[in-house]
């Protein structure tokens, strides 16, 4: 299970490591203020993770659980305790760093309305 969560996360990330083309448009977790060790004293806002998505929908339930769903259909379920993305304290911690800001954000052209 861990590493179909892991393959399916990887899928629909882009940017730091991951994919590196122009994602296509629609809505992102984006990932902000990384560092390399919880506990990292960091003397600027540190490094911006991955772009993840296109999502359709988050639910995160007291920064103890995330789920993603994404737009081609795949879903995550609740992720946490060892999950490849999960929040620890109050940070999220994916693909080997810890997060101290995220945001859902539209990346590229909106469709018309």
């Amino acid at each position: 299970m861990q590493a179909e969560l892991q393959q399916l996360l990887a899928r629909h990330s882009w940017g730091c490591g991951f994919r590196s083309l122009s994602p296509p448009p629609g809505m992102y977790l984006t990932l902000h203020h990384g560092r390399h060790a919880k506990d990292e004293e960091l003397d600027d806002w540190g490094f911006d993770g991955p772009r993840i998505g296109p999502i359709d929908w988050a639910h995160i339930t007291y920064l103890d659980s995330i789920n993603l769903g994404f737009s081609d259909g795949g879903e995550t379920g609740p992720m946490y305790g060892a999950d490849p993305l999960r929040f620890e304290q109050d940070m999220l911690f994916y693909a080997g760093c810890w997060y101290g800001d995220w945001e859902i954000q539209w990346l590229g052209a909106k469709p018309a309305a």
